[in-house]
């Protein structure tokens, strides 16, 4: 089969994806890599957020603008009761409409924002954190980080 047209078997992943091979039963690599995280639970969630409290900030939370993170730090705001740094990564591939969304959301929830522009640091940071995160499940899967006096709140898919 031409390399340009072959897919993975279970998540129709092409060969031209880099760094993607495929096993004798059509598997690629990432699905035979992936590791299925366990959900904490909400009462794992809520040990973790009233652990500890910060000076003006209680928490980060990750936002992109769209219903997933936009409920993430509703919840952090208003059920949570937790005073939430938002963060928000702005890389190049976001549309303006995203970045509206989290103006308004951040503006409505009364949310401090920072906006993090693309770079190398950013990126090699991101991907520590990623690695280090305690998971919690629900119907918006939540992600936790102790980061000296600040949990990371993040929602994941």
């Amino acid at each position: 089969m031409d390399r340009t047209t072959q897919r993975c078997n279970k998540c129709l992943m092409t060969a031209s994806f880099p760094g993607i091979c495929f096993d004798e039963e059509g598997i690629c690599n990432e699905c035979r890599n992936f590791k299925r995280i366990e959900p904490l639970g909400e009462g794992r969630l809520l040990e973790v957020l009233n652990s500890r409290k910060g000076d003006k900030y209680d928490c980060i939370i990750g936002i992109s603008g769209g219903r997933d993170s936009s409920y993430v730090a509703y919840l952090a705001k208003e059920k949570f009761k937790l005073r939430g740094l938002a963060v928000f990564y702005d890389s190049p591939f976001y549309c303006d409409l995203a970045r509206e969304n989290v103006r308004t959301v951040c503006s409505n929830l009364n949310l401090d924002l920072k906006i993090v522009t693309s770079n190398t640091s950013c990126c090699k940071i991101i991907s520590y954190l990623w690695g280090r995160l305690e998971h919690h499940g629900g119907s918006v899967s939540f992600a936790t980080m102790e980061l000296k006096q600040l949990f990371i709140i993040w929602q994941i898919n």
